[in-house]
């Protein structure tokens, strides 16, 4: 069995609270954090998921790896995140 993806754009979906999501704009930069990764990561906001879950007040936002290469080696994972506003 083998399973076959596209690697070239890694992506991390991050939960925003209700209130924040307004601040939140495409293109802006992000620092993607975990205890596996060597160095924190940059990326940049491409995509906000218009929807908020009802249950628990939180929206999406799409953040984009800079440098997908490092972020392959770790798919499928919780990491963090921070937004700077620009």
């Amino acid at each position: 069995i083998m399973r076959i993806a596209n690697l070239d754009k890694i992506y991390v979906i991050c939960e925003i609270l209700e209130n924040d999501l307004p601040h939140i704009k495409i293109g802006m930069l992000a620092e993607i954090t975990s205890d596996v990764f060597p160095e924190p990561q940059k990326g940049k906001v491409i995509g906000i998921e218009k929807y908020i879950n009802k249950d628990d007040k939180l929206g999406t936002a799409r953040v984009e790896f800079d440098n997908p290469e490092v972020a392959a080696n770790y798919l499928n994972m919780e990491v963090f995140y921070r937004l700077f506003m620009n």
